[in-house]
């Protein structure tokens, strides 16, 4: 008895074929009617041709028609368990190499992660010395200006009390030059109005001119310190400048360097994300050894069926063994398609 050819052709190691339920039995009951119809005759020719005892020759070939059953259902099982073996095998391969690509890529998974862990923790590190490098340079800049803005303070108000001190100065000097203007007015009157010796007025005038000479003197020295004030008020403000604009500086080195301490925050936040999602990699890959631990399981139960198969295939040797002993059936005791196949 010939199988299908989809039966007798092998199946591919990428993707077994399914069995189809059921079309193994049809087939095996097709052939079985078959070989009923062909093995049954007229048995008055049969009688005829062969002069003996009708009975004995219809049991006779009774018996032929169910070794020759026996032995076809037999060997259409045989190439049947053949057929399960050799997909069984497939799925076998198949799996170990689905295993082995899935161990691999596993290995190559656990290499990658532990390189980029090992990075990263660097990068990490890195990252936390610059972040604590920049906090102390911006502590120092915050010192620095604090210490600018103290000694721009003391500055001003120490030359604005020089101001003062040289206003009140200036104010009484122009006093006294006015009250000596107005002496000298007022002795001019007197000279002019008194007839007073000349010597005397000489003396007089020559004392006033004295003294006028002694204040001009005075005033000039005043107004030299004044001006040297001045250069030094002049020189204090350009310094008041020079450290507000080294302020400014300050300022900006300041925000700048707040700016690249809050971009070094958002990139290390990065790596941590980066590293939680490695870690929930790692987990999948776990979860994926469990299944593969899973699959294992599956391979000891394909195991399981092959010996089951193997054990199917001895009974149905010692059922073929056994065939002969049913010689003395009657052609009304016929065995049924349906308990050959349960046999």
């Amino acid at each position: 008895m010939e199988l299908p050819a989809s039966r007798r052709s092998t199946s591919s190691p990428e993707r077994p074929e399914q069995p189809e339920p059921g079309r193994g039995h049809l087939e095996l009951d097709e052939e079985l009617v078959l070989m009923a119809a062909e093995g049954e005759g007229d048995p008055e020719e049969e009688t005829e041709g062969s002069g003996e005892d009708p009975a004995l020759l219809s049991v006779i070939r009774q018996k032929e028609r169910d070794l020759m059953l026996a032995a076809r259902l037999g060997k259409a099982l045989l190439e049947r368990n053949q057929d399960m073996s050799r997909r069984y095998e497939d799925m076998q391969r198949e799996l170990t190499e689905r295993l082995e690509h899935l161990e691999q890529e596993k290995h190559e998974l656990k290499r990658r992660f532990e390189n980029r862990e090992g990075e990263w923790e660097g990068r990490v590190s890195e990252l936390e010395s610059d972040v604590k490098q920049l906090q102390e340079e911006l502590e120092k800049q915050q010192v620095h200006l604090r210490e600018a803005d103290r000694e721009k303070s003391s500055a001003v108000q120490e030359l604005s009390e020089q101001n003062q001190r040289l206003l009140e100065q200036l104010n009484r000097a122009t006093e006294m030059e006015k009250q000596l203007s107005l002496q000298v007015t007022v002795l001019q009157d007197e000279f002019r109005e008194k007839s007073m010796s000349t010597s005397q007025h000489i003396s007089r005038l020559e004392s006033l001119l004295a003294e006028i000479k002694m204040l001009s003197d005075r005033k000039r020295e005043l107004e030299q310190q004044l001006s040297t004030i001045m250069e030094e008020n002049d020189q204090l403000q350009g310094l008041v400048e020079e450290m507000h604009d080294r302020e400014l500086t300050l300022s900006q080195q300041t925000c700048a360097k707040e700016i690249q301490l809050g971009e070094s925050q958002l990139e290390l936040e990065e790596l941590r994300h980066s590293y939680r999602q490695l870690q929930m990699k790692m987990e999948e890959l776990r979860e994926e050894k469990s299944l593969q631990h899973l699959n294992s399981t599956s391979t000891s139960l394909l195991s399981e069926i092959e010996q089951s198969i193997e054990a199917e295939e001895q009974e149905q040797e010692r059922e073929q063994v056994k065939a002969p002993a049913f010689s003395t059936f009657t052609p009304t005791e016929n065995i049924t398609v349906t308990q050959l196949y349960s046999i």
